[in-house]
Parts: C-alpha cells; sequence; structure tokens
C-alpha cells in the first residue's frame, strides 16, 4: 500500500485499487502496516473510519487473492446456463431471464 496525498494506493499481482480518504480520516504506511486515524470522535467521522478500514481491508485482499462467490439455485424446474456472454436463468416466469456478464467473470 501507499499513501500519496488524500489517496491510498493498493498493488497485488491481481491488479491495483484506489481509494481516496474522507475529510477528517488520515492514513499512514510503515513497512507493511496501515494506521488510521481520525481527527476527533464524532460518530460520522468513527462511521467513516471504519467504512476506510474494510474498504482497504477487502481492497488488499482482492488485489492479493481475487474474490469468487458460488451462486447455488436450488428447487425443481430452475435452471441457469451460460450463452455466450450472458448468463440465462429459467426461474419461473414465460421467459429466461438474462444478465450480461461482466468482464472477468
Amino acid at each position: 500500500m501507499q499513501v500519496i496525498d488524500r489517496n491510498v494506493f493498493v498493488k497485488g499481482p491481481l491488479g491495483q485499487l484506489q481509494w481516496d480518504l474522507s475529510p477528517g480520516i488520515e492514513a499512514s504506511v510503515e513497512k507493511e502496516e496501515v494506521s488510521l486515524s481520525r481527527n476527533d470522535d464524532s460518530a460520522k467521522l468513527k462511521a467513516l473510519h471504519g467504512l476506510t478500514r474494510a474498504e482497504l481491508a477487502n481492497q488488499l485482499k482482492g488485489v492479493k487473492d481475487g474474490f469468487k462467490e458460488n451462486l447455488e439455485v436450488m428447487g425443481v424446474g430452475y435452471r441457469a446456463q451460460i450463452q455466450g456472454n450472458e448468463l440465462s436463468f429459467s426461474v419461473g416466469y414465460a421467459h429466461p431471464v438474462s444478465i450480461k456478464l461482466p468482464k472477468g467473470v
């Protein structure tokens, strides 16, 4: 991780992400540790502090390991299949429901 101005950059084998720090939240990097601090103990800054910590942890996990989500379709007559770059569901409607797949999925 690297802090430049009010931006935190997270780099890893799977890419690079950036997070803009909210006003009142400060970040510093020493060796391999990131420290976050807030200017005061207002409820808003406490919430932003927690949000920033969680977002940076998720970004670090994403650029290091990636994210994977398994979807299990259960029930009689339900189907899901990939057709080109679309995911098509038969979930009880008279017509199939299709969703375009984003890149990387």
